[in-house]
């Protein structure tokens, strides 16, 4: 996990979290959301390819994206114990938005499902997800996602799939994130969930 710089620090401890949905009508604080967010390279590549209207499949690795996010671990150990006891041995996760807490991730892939197999011992994963926006339901960004859906109605932008490489886990190897995830004290201040 990264750690955050000062300026980041106060941004999400004293600004952020007064923001309000309406405050994202304005324009101004609408190009500041995605000038940070444009500071992440993955999310930048994301963005760029969506104002550009590049709807090919984007490929990220899958095992960066657990290695960088304890807490989708978790999700997935958690997942696969309560298959194994119904005797499930295929099926998906959907991990949310909020369990991403690399910003790399957060801003891009956002939230993602995770299709897994298990053959013996063996955890077959591969993840997929779709880089669009949504102006449904309450989330604090609500107006932020009507301005870039505009851009593809207009034309100019289009959504696209994002595929994770196939990884194959031992099953211990899931069982040690749990534990990791546990006892890990992890404050999260990216909470720009987009």
């Amino acid at each position: 996990m990264r750690t955050i710089s000062l300026p980041e620090y106060i941004l999400w401890s004293y600004l952020i979290t007064h923001l309000k949905t309406k405050h994202f009508k304005n324009r101004i604080v609408r190009y500041l959301s995605i000038i940070y967010i444009l500071q992440f390279q993955l999310p930048r590549k994301f963005f760029w390819r969506y104002i550009r209207g590049n709807s090919e499949v984007f490929e990220v690795d899958t095992q960066d994206v657990l290695d960088r996010n304890p807490l989708v671990g978790n999700s997935i150990a958690k997942h696969l114990k309560s298959g194994q006891e119904q005797g499930k041995t295929r099926g998906s996760i959907q991990i949310p938005q909020i369990l991403v807490s690399d910003p790399n991730y957060r801003y891009s892939v956002g939230s993602f499902r995770l299709l897994y197999r298990v053959i013996d011992d063996k955890v077959h994963l591969k993840l997929k997800s779709r880089y669009a926006f949504s102006n449904t339901g309450e989330r604090l960004t609500k107006y932020l996602h009507q301005w870039l859906i505009s851009f593809k109605i207009k034309g100019n932008a289009a959504d696209f799939d994002v595929l994770g490489k196939a990884i194959i886990l031992k099953a211990t190897c899931l069982k040690s994130m749990e534990n990791i995830g546990s006892f890990q004290d992890f404050k999260d201040r990216n909470r720009l969930y987009l």
